[in-house]
């Protein structure tokens, strides 16, 4: 799989689905907590723009030194356009192959999953991945360190997808759809409504709530 044209689809693919929304479900909330559906549009925007080391860094220091502060105000920063013209940039840049000084293509690739399920699953938009997208996400998910920290949450347990080959861990098993599964190594609490077996509490004690 060439995981650039994998990101360039799925990119494109959000873009339809935002092109049917309604004004006001840009104003939705997201299943990020921070960020309306527009914010997060906002974020992928951004990061089709290419955020530099340098820039990052600054970024950083105005946001006391907070990695996760910096990113959430640009996209509320960036979600604040008009949406016409954050889906026309959106779509315009989805060949876009910048990316943060030494992330992976696939690691963008994660993030633009996640984040158009983190719109999709609110407003109830049903989207097909293919089995080599949802497995390469998986795989780089399930050892994601920050800002995730699937490994701590996965500790002593195993997920295994009902839709596909895909398992990781050893323990008490929780089990669901892979982009369910995805959503929940994301950190995702709403992702949990499609999740089975006897370790889904202990997902659900470990996952951050609010």
């Amino acid at each position: 799989m060439d995981e650039w044209v994998a990101v360039e689809r799925e990119r494109l693919d959000l873009a339809k689905d935002l092109a049917g929304i309604p004004d006001a479900a840009w104003d939705a909330q997201s299943l990020c907590a921070q960020w309306r559906v527009r914010d997060v549009v906002g974020h992928l925007v951004w990061g089709e723009r290419g955020v530099g080391l340098a820039t990052g860094l600054v970024g950083m220091v105005k946001n006391g030194g907070s990695f996760n502060r910096f990113v959430a105000r640009e996209g509320i920063a960036n979600g604040n356009a008009d949406p016409a013209a954050l889906l026309a940039e959106f779509e315009a840049n989805a060949s876009s192959r910048k990316h943060p000084p030494g992330a992976p293509t696939v690691v963008m690739l994660a993030d633009t999953l996640c984040h158009a399920q983190d719109i999709r699953r609110p407003l109830g938009l049903e989207h097909q991945y293919s089995d080599e997208v949802l497995d390469a996400v998986a795989n780089v998910m399930k050892v994601a360190g920050f800002p995730f920290q699937a490994k701590k949450l996965l500790a002593g347990i195993s997920l295994v997808a009902t839709d596909g080959d895909w398992t990781t861990g050893q323990g008490p098993e929780a089990s669901g759809p892979r982009e369910a599964l995805v959503m929940v190594m994301a950190g995702r609490r709403a992702a949990l409504v499609d999740v089975t077996g006897p370790a889904r509490a202990t997902l659900d004690a470990r996952l951050p709530r609010g």
